[in-house]
């Protein structure tokens, strides 16, 4: 299989999907977004008080979709309800610059610490096992929750490059993504606006 692009079949379409692990560092022209409104504005509300106004999807303003996800270490997780700022972060165990973005959320665990939930989810279990996560965590994570990604999650937040990254306010409002390495000092803005 070529590394640079993972062909993915989901409900009999095949697409061109997570191909933005290049190994070179490089990725498809994906415009980082970013939300306009702050983690108070009426969306947000809308969340806090259950208002079903807030429409659920993968887009920046919108709420995330739930999963259940198996971890390394051998329990479930889930993304909600969201009690702390969350960074998702979706890659795969051979990836090259997945490897970067692990080691920049490893310094963003020194800065936050317990403040923000970090969850690293392997979108490629066609090629990597649960072992290859594990070693994948030891190699270059850290003590946050390493869970392994279905086809469903692929086709349900429209992924279309590893390396994507969704940061998740209190009220679980995406506010920021990006498919891209996202940087330590871009971790620490869109966390520090929400801590």
């Amino acid at each position: 299989m070529n590394r640079r692009t993972l062909l993915t079949t989901i409900g009999g379409v095949t697409a061109t999907g997570l191909a933005g692990c290049l190994g070179d560092n490089q990725s498809p022209s994906n415009p980082t977004q970013r939300s306009n409104a702050s983690s108070d504005d009426g969306g947000a509300k809308a969340a806090d008080s259950g208002n079903s106004d807030l429409e659920t999807g993968p887009g920046v303003g919108q709420k995330p979709p739930d999963f259940t996800l198996q971890t390394t270490a051998g329990n479930e997780v889930t993304l909600h309800p969201v009690k702390k700022p969350t960074a998702l972060f979706f890659m795969a165990a051979w990836c090259t610059s997945c490897k970067q973005e692990e080691n920049n959320l490893k310094r963003v665990r020194e800065i936050f610490g317990d403040d923000v939930r970090l969850i690293s989810i392997d979108m490629d279990p066609d090629r990597d096992s649960m072992e290859d996560l594990r070693q994948f965590k030891t190699r270059y994570g850290g003590e946050w929750v390493h869970a392994m990604g279905t086809r469903e999650l692929v086709r349900t937040y429209r992924l279309t490059s590893l390396d994507t990254t969704y940061i998740v306010d209190r009220n679980g409002v995406s506010t920021y993504k990006d498919s891209d390495v996202t940087s330590v000092a871009r971790f620490e803005s869109e966390f520090e606006k929400l801590v």
